[in-house]
């Protein structure tokens, strides 16, 4: 089991990269990673919270992936909805799950985001009603310094996984180059 996991990891780390690779802009990078992880740990939704460092603010960025696992014109729309909505979000340092994924540098995970009050999940009266569920957040660093916070999302109720927590951790440091590379518009 443990040689399985390790091919399995090598083989998503050879996939974020080639994506890279074969991508017209950054931002089509980002979303083809995003694509890539969402299917590879068979998740439904991907985003990326962005930091601006001038104000400790992070908002949600136009770049985000839904993975359709049901094949449902529904689901998609839920998603696509529950997208919409969170553009409507600015957190600032510990503030949400991203928020607090981004100040403390560690990921974390959720397993029923719908069930969480307010103050801990900000998007909870959102969540309830697209059937978002299980939720993780993942810090990604440039330079040192998070920069960035990927969350996914499943239509699910997941119980802590930890090796699939470090899975998605270990692929997030693929994706500062990405970021990098568009933070400075490149």
């Amino acid at each position: 089991m443990k040689n399985q996991l390790s091919i399995n990891n090598s083989k998503l780390l050879l996939d974020l990269s080639e994506v890279v690779n074969k991508s017209a802009s950054c931002n089509a990078a980002l979303t083809d990673r995003l694509r890539v992880l969402c299917e590879f740990i068979n998740w439904d939704y991907g985003e990326i919270w962005m930091l601006d460092r001038d104000c400790d603010i992070l908002q949600i960025s136009p770049t985000w992936y839904f993975h359709n696992r049901t094949n449902s014109n529904d689901c998609r729309l839920s998603w696509q909805q529950f997208q919409l909505c969170s553009q409507e979000f600015t957190l600032h340092l510990g503030e949400g799950l991203p928020g607090r994924v981004c100040l403390s540098g560690q990921g974390e995970w959720i397993s029923d985001v719908s069930s969480q009050s307010e103050n801990y999940f900000l998007r909870h009266l959102i969540a309830k009603p697209f059937g978002v569920r299980a939720g993780l957040g993942v810090p990604v660093n440039i330079e040192g310094r998070t920069q960035a916070v990927f969350v996914f999302f499943n239509s699910d109720v997941y119980e802590e996984d930890s090796s699939l927590m470090q899975r998605v951790e270990n692929a997030a440091i693929h994706f500062s180059e990405v970021l990098a590379r568009t933070a400075i518009g490149v």
